[in-house]
């Protein structure tokens, strides 16, 4: 089919977001991240990803809401960003995220 994408969508609190699959590089659990001095507080820390050093970046604190603890449901999206590549969908749900 020509001129149809597909996403890969997820939800912080309430809000859904959705990137282009093709942005999407692996899906992580939640690994070990070593903290960083003097970042702004939604860089949570930088990790290892096969040799290569990645930041992880909170979009809780990037989003100004609430830190909740990382717990089993806690992912690491591993992404190649570009400007307006992520975009929020206008959906509310009664699900934490």
């Amino acid at each position: 089919m020509s001129g149809t994408r597909d996403y890969l969508s997820f939800r912080v609190d309430a809000e859904e977001y959705a990137i282009p699959i093709e942005h999407v590089q692996e899906i992580r659990a939640f690994t070990v991240i070593t903290p960083i001095p003097t970042v702004p507080a939604y860089v949570r820390g930088v990790m290892n990803l096969r040799g290569a050093v990645s930041p992880v970046v909170g979009l809780r604190e990037k989003f100004g809401l609430e830190t909740k603890p990382v717990d089993r449901f806690s992912v690491v999206l591993v992404v190649t960003a570009t400007a307006g590549s992520c975009s929020r969908r206008s959906t509310r749900s009664s699900r934490g995220g």
